[in-house]
């Protein structure tokens, strides 16, 4: 045990002292006090499962959440005081709804107590190699689909400012399909490589099938996989008939949820392939990335143009890593359906679009999407295993990515603040709780300025709260909560319209704890944690509240 952690295990201790100290051994609850005119706590949730029974008092047993928000510009000092607790911890989340960081006061910092032994069988549920990123680095990333507007030179078909080559080149007809052992070379794009120049490998075609759609699928390996030998002809059978074969055909059941990769648009010049095209997998050992698309892939090259804007494969193509099949972290049916999902809504949000009519969403919410067709498209003995259950929350729960604003974080970071860690707890949450009528909507509305509005209004237009009363109850996951929670709260299990979406219970991630060390500053949409651990009977605290910042206190 290192030394910090010994100084928290004495302050736990002590802590266990002098907070129980509040209140009585053997005495009963002590009645609720008269309603203060000053801030105070409010139940946060209701239903059977609720065990807040008022502002000031818990019912020993079930799941109490209490809230207080700070709406204005000032510091808040908020007495709390909370009777009945019974040895249960009291966990406090911060949450910043506001778009400037913002100071946070000094807190003193304790052990969260041991999960319920019934926990253990539960954490045995962990994948093989779900906690290798402790030694071995951060899991790779699906880096990056799609880099952030403003910073992407490439950003591709379809942008704000169209292309003189736009007025010049009309749509070409559908390529004739390639014929099995046909070779050719694809232009990886140095994003998904994760090297500054783009990569070009010489690829063979190794399978083909045709979708319920009408589509042609055409699978190709590259030279340095087939050399590695590293993909078997019984992977590539079993890829091809996955993706196109019975009711559980991954690319029709992400088609059915998505929509089309790739189609009809209107008639205004546009140099980009014919509606018709097939789609092409393409297999790249050494990849960055999990798997990759590049927006230029389906327009069309400018013979007359300049070397540097003739960038596309001119083609309909996935890239995925070749170690998808090995690799105990990734699945290749789940990057498929990941970077088919890319496709589909950039498809219909961009290139399907009237001119003026388009929508070009942040890169985060583009990501979020594609995270969450994976959920919805989990299907157990197809899948190896439950990605965002079984890695990306985990992850974001285990390096502690709370105080992280993921509006500004780029894909590329490899750090705490982990883009897909933080979206996948979101569209986690926003599955389980608002279901498939919201992604529908997240997929064609467009009655806001920006992606963080696009999801207020979506919430709401499924009966939800909106985005900042569920970014609170999102930060209270960071408690353990069990699948099994009230209303608003948890990750629990939701079949919803021939989708069935897995309980993400807080035990499976048990052995992972709480900050350390309190930061200067909780970030834009960003969490702080922390625990009053066993407390006997009476809580009793005044704590500071920072201006448009939120606490919830979690009792389980």
């Amino acid at each position: 045990m290192s030394l910090a952690m010994r100084v928290l295990a004495l302050l736990s201790a002590a802590g266990l002292i002098l907070l129980s100290g509040c209140g009585g051994d053997s005495e009963p609850a002590a009645p609720p006090e008269p309603p203060s005119a000053g801030p105070q706590l409010e139940v946060d949730c209701g239903g059977p499962r609720c065990g807040a029974i008022d502002a000031h008092r818990y019912a020993s047993s079930g799941i109490g959440i209490w809230q207080y928000t700070n709406t204005g510009d000032e510091r808040v000092a908020l007495p709390i005081r909370l009777a009945g607790l019974a040895g249960k911890d009291v966990q406090l989340i911060y949450t910043n709804h506001g778009n400037t960081p913002q100071r946070l006061p000094a807190l003193e910092l304790y052990l969260r107590s041991p999960y319920p032994l019934a926990a253990a069988a539960a954490r045995l549920a962990a994948p093989a190699g779900a906690d290798a990123a402790r030694t071995e680095g951060p899991r790779r990333h699906r880096r990056p689909d799609l880099p952030p507007m403003a910073a992407d030179p490439m950003q591709g078909l379809k942008s704000r400012k169209p292309s003189p080559s736009a007025r010049i080149i009309a749509p070409r007809a559908a390529a004739p399909a390639p014929r099995l052992g046909d070779v050719r070379t694809w232009r990886v794009s140095g994003y998904g490589m994760g090297t500054e120049e783009d990569a070009f490998r010489r690829s063979t075609l190794v399978r083909q099938a045709v979708a319920r759609d009408g589509r042609g699928i055409h699978v190709w390996v590259d030279a340095q996989t087939q050399a590695a030998g590293s993909v078997t002809d019984g992977m590539l059978d079993g890829f091809i008939r996955d993706l196109v074969q019975g009711e559980t055909a991954v690319y029709d059941r992400t088609v059915a949820l998505s929509g089309p990769p790739w189609g009809p648009y209107p008639d205004v010049g546009l140099p980009a392939l014919a509606p018709d095209q097939d789609l092409h997998v393409a297999f790249i050992r050494d990849m960055m990335a999990a798997g990759t698309v590049h927006w230029n892939d389906v327009g069309l090259n400018d013979p007359a143009g300049p070397p540097e804007d003739n960038l596309s494969n001119e083609a309909l193509v996935v890239f995925i890593s070749d170690d998808n099949f090995y690799n105990p972290v990734l699945d290749e049916l789940a990057t498929f359906a990941h970077e088919l999902t890319h496709l589909a809504t950039r498809y219909r949000q961009v290139i399907a679009q009237e001119p003026g009519q388009e929508y070009f969403h942040q890169s985060w919410f583009v990501e979020l999407m594609a995270l969450m067709a994976e959920d919805a498209l989990y299907l157990p003995g197809l899948n190896r295993h439950h990605e965002n259950r079984d890695f990306f929350v985990r992850y974001w729960l285990r390096d502690q990515g709370f105080n992280c604003d993921i509006l500004s974080i780029p894909i590329l970071a490899v750090d705490r603040c982990d883009s897909y860690n933080i979206n996948s707890t979101l569209g986690a949450y926003l599955l389980r709780h608002y279901g498939m009528a919201l992604y529908r909507r997240l997929l064609d509305e467009t009655g806001a300025p920006d992606s963080w509005g696009i999801l207020d209004k979506a919430i709401r237009d499924v009966g939800g709260p909106g985005v900042q009363t569920t970014l609170r109850r999102i930060g209270t996951a960071i408690a353990l909560l069990p699948a099994a929670s009230p209303p608003n709260f948890g990750l629990g299990a939701r079949s919803d319209a021939g989708y069935e979406l897995v309980p993400m219970d807080g035990s499976l991630y048990a052995d992972y704890g709480l900050p350390a060390g309190v930061p200067m500053y909780l970030q834009p949409r960003g969490f702080f944690p922390f625990v009053r651990p066993a407390i006997r009977d009476v809580y009793e605290e005044t704590i500071t509240v920072p201006p448009r910042t939120s606490v919830s206190v979690v009792v389980r």
